[in-house]
């Protein structure tokens, strides 16, 4: 993970996130992942309701806090920077949890020390 995302991985499925779809009902959500970057100064949840798109894969969908703001109000992530850089948290993610279950190790500079 580069430096400027600060990631905490919750598998467990215990976080819930409540977010409005489209019709504006309320949809429960597991917590995929949470990240904060310094350089948007936002903390951006990665969360899915385990439903899937015509080909089978799990939707994910992800929302945005500012940092340093008390009750920090969910705001849609708009900008294609925004979503390049969740998508690149996500796909660092996956890479790091596919080394751990193939290895019992992952290669991240965290483990290395770097």
């Amino acid at each position: 993970m580069n430096d400027q995302n600060k990631v905490d991985y919750f598998g467990d499925g215990e976080k819930t996130i409540v977010i409005r779809d489209k019709d504006g009902n309320e949809v429960v959500c597991n917590e995929i992942l949470e990240f904060s970057s310094d350089e948007t100064n936002k903390r951006y949840v990665v969360f899915s309701d385990w439903s899937t798109d015509e080909n089978g894969a799990i939707r994910i969908s992800a929302v945005s806090y500012d940092l340093g703001v008390e009750n920090p109000e969910q705001q849609e992530i708009t900008t294609q920077e925004e979503w390049n850089a969740v998508k690149t948290v996500v796909d660092e993610t996956i890479t790091y949890v596919r080394e751990l279950m193939e290895n019992g190790t992952a290669n991240s500079d965290e483990n290395n020390g770097q």
